[in-house]
């Protein structure tokens, strides 16, 4: 494990939620530009940020909030206004053993039930060791090349159905839009062709690193490993000192970020209000 995690695993976690909770913040601003009908609402709130998106949408909860500032009823009571505005159920992220247990009883008391977990890695990025040469042309997306992204994304995932084709094209202009340095493809170096999709956004000393996806037929040819070596690679190379990435707990995609330098720094889920 790196010195770092080690040495105060606390604040960098606070760190790193903090990170990502301004990404999904800048995300929201974004589909604010692009879809000003959609009318997203985003905004800081205590330590974190709220950030509802949208019926459908991928982000609507706060996020890092409380984890070094406490958490009263009129700050949960901003936040369900504001999700009760947008037409979605109010959530609220917690990062387990780090989210204060007053926050946890406060939302149990108004009647949130938590989610499944989701598990946080990082990689210290003074560790890296040197890396293979890259077999695929990986490079940064511009404006013409959104829907391939897209499209490399969406049959990754398999998104076919209208609902979850349409979130995942909505999140590749955000994405694009927000990201710095944002998105990225990876294609076969003799023919050009798109394999594998990926995303790269760094926020200070953060490098956070998601939107990963490859098609079914090129799966099984480290298109993934490149892309996170690649990230990583520009990520130091841009002063960032830590990476993050985010996937189920005990996948193979968690596996695959361990064996390529990160470790389990925490979990983390989020809680919704019914009714």
């Amino acid at each position: 494990m790196p010195d770092e995690v080690e040495l105060d695993s606390g604040r960098l976690v606070v760190v790193v939620e903090q990170s990502m909770a301004r990404r999904h913040r800048a995300m929201a601003e974004a589909l604010d530009e692009i879809e000003p009908d959609s009318a997203p609402v985003s905004f800081d709130l205590l330590d974190g940020v709220v950030a509802c998106f949208g019926p459908g949408l991928f982000v609507n909860h706060a996020m890092a909030v409380g984890l070094s500032a406490p958490v009263a009823g009129e700050d949960l009571d901003r936040l369900e206004r504001t999700a009760i505005a947008v037409g979605v159920p109010p959530g609220f992220e917690t990062v387990d053993d780090h989210t204060p247990t007053e926050v946890i009883r406060l939302l149990d008391e108004r009647g949130y039930v938590a989610g499944d977990a989701t598990s946080v890695l990082i990689c210290s990025l003074s560790e890296l060791s040197t890396t293979e040469p890259l077999t695929l042309d990986i490079t940064d997306v511009v404006d013409g090349d959104v829907d391939e992204w897209a499209e490399l994304s969406a049959e990754g995932w398999g998104h076919v159905e209208p609902a979850p084709r349409s979130a995942n094209d909505r999140f590749a202009r955000i994405a694009h839009r927000s990201g710095t340095p944002g998105l990225l493809i990876a294609r076969d170096a003799q023919t050009g062709r798109g394999v594998a999709c990926a995303d790269l956004h760094i926020d200070a000393d953060v490098a956070i690193l998601g939107g990963a996806s490859t098609i079914p037929s090129e799966r099984d040819r480290g298109a993934q490993t490149e892309l996170v070596q690649y990230r990583l690679r520009t990520a130091g190379e841009s002063g960032a000192t830590i990476a993050v990435a985010t996937t189920e707990p005990s996948s193979q995609s968690e596996r695959n970020l361990i064996r390529l330098g990160f470790v389990r720094s925490h979990t983390k889920r989020v809680w919704r209000r019914g009714g």
